[in-house]
């Protein structure tokens, strides 16, 4: 940089020039910088929006395939099944009852079984469907932000 008064050349972020003592006008904020009063950067996030807004639809709809697939159909209704198939061998009494009851056992540890991916499949839509929440509220943060400016 060189100062305007003397012409020597200067280091960058002086206030005086060390030559001459030219005092070098105060820039507050250095220009492009966010507080710099200037909404480029508000812009800039402005263009996010779409994205934000399609990413939301995007989870939204793997969310609900989650829960409203074949496989998850399949473990509701094999966990139904299991329940009662569970309930109808526990009850049995006499001489075969130690067998019944190896069979209910075995009915158990599929229900668990079901229960656990069923439970995994909500969840993961839960998270979805908790992302896609998250991504309109951003959209609509930086969309009134866009709006005061």
């Amino acid at each position: 940089m060189k100062c305007p008064d003397c012409g020597s050349d200067i280091e960058e972020g002086l206030s005086n020039c060390p030559n001459c003592g030219y005092a070098f006008p105060k820039q507050d904020v250095q220009p492009g910088y966010a507080g710099s009063g200037s909404n480029t950067s508000t812009r800039s996030f402005q263009v996010l929006i779409p994205i934000f807004v399609i990413g939301a639809i995007i989870c939204l709809i793997v969310g609900f395939t989650r829960i409203n697939n074949e496989k998850y159909s399949f473990y509701k209704q094999h966990y139904e099944e299991c329940v009662e198939g569970r309930d109808e061998n526990a009850s049995h009494t006499g001489a075969f009852s130690g067998t019944y009851s190896m069979i209910a056992d075995s009915y158990q540890d599929m229900i668990d079984y079901d229960l656990k991916m069923i439970n995994t499949y909500r969840i993961q839509a839960g998270v979805l469907f908790v992302c896609a929440i998250c991504l309109c509220v951003v959209a609509v943060v930086i969309y009134k932000k866009g709006k005061k400016k």
